[in-house]
């Protein structure tokens, strides 16, 4: 298929109640100029007419798939549970009397009930058309931990029905609290609960990656809108959740786990400032076992470099966990 990318300077969304029905947006997506594109996979229908030598005398309109990519962008305590009702049961109001208010978020063991949304995409000057991309849910979610910036994530949102709409007007950039890397903690454990034994100070990196077997359904009939688009999405295959963890190599404990194939709990958490009777933090916690162990360098510095494979955990009831405290109190 030939395959159309777009960059976008403005990404705006909206809920949907009904999936695949576009909403109007409530909410401009925090991003920086060039972390999104809309990609388009179409090709028209050539036919040739037997014996002649030119490359084709009609043309119809292939089916297409579309989604909007984005990348590497500044991640926040506000956002960060909205993103991820993308990928695990949603979690719409968080809990809490004060300011302060938390979102436990993990994903469904058996069911696809992920959020959808309709996303509303330009530039951030004049275009001739804007776009609507409708029932939009997560295929990818990606998250980068490096102490030389913020935590940054990285999401593939696959869509159903494409048109041409402008944006919802009279929508402003909202003020958020981006996760600053420095300081995160990571936390590991063989027998014992989630977040008991910290590898204080050596922690290097930390990348985490949730990807759902999400598919664009293409019938023949096509969406009911449009004969040409998919007409739904459809959760065919488990989920893969994994986790790369660099740290320095001053003991033996994370090799020794590779060799055993020992159950893992994996936690990541930072704390930013005060909000409420508490703070903004970020929780990530994953079960798994480790899939390879490697030594590499940092400066200098002898490092285990670990890829771990996500498995089910009975203590969290799923693979992966999120635990979030921001001050929105309801998620739209």
């Amino acid at each position: 298929m030939a395959v159309v990318v777009v960059p976008l300077g403005i990404v705006q969304a909206g809920i949907e109640t009904v999936p695949g029905t576009a909403v109007a947006a409530t909410r401009v997506v925090d991003m920086e100029g060039g972390n999104a594109k809309l990609i388009t996979d179409q090709e028209p229908i050539l036919v040739a007419n037997a014996g002649s030598l030119a490359s084709g005398h009609r043309a119809y309109a292939g089916p297409y798939k579309a989604r909007v990519e984005f990348s590497d962008m500044p991640a926040n305590y506000d956002d960060l549970p909205w993103w991820l009702n993308f990928f695990c049961t949603p979690v719409t109001s968080g809990t809490g009397a004060g300011a302060d208010k938390t979102y436990t978020q993990l994903p469904h063991d058996t069911a696809d009930d992920a959020k959808r949304a309709t996303l509303e995409i330009g530039g951030k000057d004049t275009w001739a058309s804007e776009f609507k991309l409708a029932g939009c849910s997560g295929r990818k979610l990606d998250i980068s931990i490096k102490r030389d910036g913020l935590w940054r994530m990285s999401s593939t949102l696959l869509g159903t029905l494409l048109t041409k709409a402008s944006k919802t007007a009279a929508l402003s950039a909202r003020t958020v609290q981006h996760i600053v890397a420095a300081g995160t903690k990571v936390y590991l454990d063989s027998a014992s609960a989630f977040g008991t034994t910290q590898l204080v100070g050596r922690l290097i990196s930390a990348d985490v990656s949730i990807e759902n077997g999400l598919i664009q359904r293409e019938p023949v009939d096509g969406n009911p809108s449009d004969g040409l688009a998919p007409a739904a999405l459809v959760l065919t295959d488990r989920r893969k959740v994994t986790a790369k963890v660099v740290a320095t190599f001053d003991a033996i404990t994370e090799f020794d786990a590779w060799r055993t194939a020992a159950v893992q709990r994996l936690r990541l958490k930072q704390i930013g400032p005060t909000l409420g009777a508490s703070n903004y933090s970020a929780q990530l916690d994953i079960g798994g076992a480790w899939k390879s162990f490697g030594l590499g360098d940092a400066d200098g510095i002898v490092t285990a470099e670990m890829e771990l494979t996500g498995l089910y955990d009975s203590a969290i009831a799923a693979d992966w966990r999120s635990v979030v405290v921001n001050a929105q109190g309801t998620l739209v």
